[in-house]
């Protein structure tokens, strides 16, 4: 019985409502105007006369920046690419399976351009690289006969 009454009382005493925490901002209400908070600007005390030295200097500091970013982008290699396609007919885990499917692809198909690919864990088998889907979709029929497994994979294609 005593229990059940602390048990209450506890309960009872949590309930109560607390009045909700005052400050400054709260007291206003709701309101949209945050000037209050904004930094007041610094003036510049500047000579007029100083004006055209100051925004002529400024000019070339910004046309020898400007200069140094062209020569950097004219200096850096473009590496560019083009969103393509290729065949992968193998992905798995196992390597011995992946090199005894290319050489197999290899022995058939030796006028496409088969290779092997590690993207940790797996191992794949890509053949050729084709910038058109209907171009990819011709070598996949001749690879559907021989490779089951082989799907069409959109991938970037570097240009050299």
């Amino acid at each position: 019985m005593i229990r059940a009454l602390i048990f209450i009382l506890i309960f009872v005493v949590g309930c109560i409502n607390k009045p909700p925490a005052s400050s400054q901002y709260l007291e206003k209400g709701y309101f949209e105007d945050l000037s209050f908070l904004r930094e007041s600007p610094e003036k510049n005390n500047v000579d007029s006369n100083n004006i055209n030295e100051i925004s002529i200097i400024e000019e070339s500091k910004f046309n020898k920046e400007l200069e140094n970013i062209y020569i950097t982008y004219e200096n850096t290699p473009k590496n560019k690419y083009l969103n393509g396609y290729t065949i992968q007919i193998f992905s798995g885990l196992e390597r011995e399976k992946a090199d005894s499917i290319f050489f197999t692809a290899d022995s058939i198909y030796s006028e496409l351009d088969i290779y092997t690919l590690y993207d940790q864990p797996n191992y794949r088998v890509k053949v050729g690289k084709y910038f058109y889907r209907i171009n990819a979709n011709k070598t996949l029929n001749k690879l559907i006969n021989d490779f089951s497994e082989a799907i069409i994979v959109p991938e970037r294609i570097k240009i050299n």
